[in-house]
């Protein structure tokens, strides 16, 4: 197969492997946590929200992809992103 959504699909899942070790949280959300390239995740505080955002973009980055458009229902989460990423 070698449809674009496929292979798309098929990097988040190999980079979320080859970092398993490296960031465990992270590579599961990376695995679970995308509908078709939406991202789609959380936390129990804004803190570990904030953790998981930059572990999540440090294992995309490290491929050359960038998660951008960002939104919350938290002002503090929101704080911690960059302003022209927010959505």
């Amino acid at each position: 197969m070698t449809s674009a959504p496929f292979l798309a699909v098929h990097c988040l899942k190999q980079l979320a492997d080859e970092n398993a070790v490296s960031f465990p949280r992270a590579s599961e959300v990376i695995s679970n946590d995308f509908y078709v390239n939406d991202f789609i995740s959380g936390g129990e505080t804004v803190e570990e929200a904030v953790q998981l955002s930059l572990e999540v973009s440090s294992i995309l980055d490290s491929a050359c992809f960038k998660l951008g458009k960002w939104t919350s229902n938290s002002i503090d989460f929101l704080k911690s992103i960059e302003v022209s990423d927010i959505h």
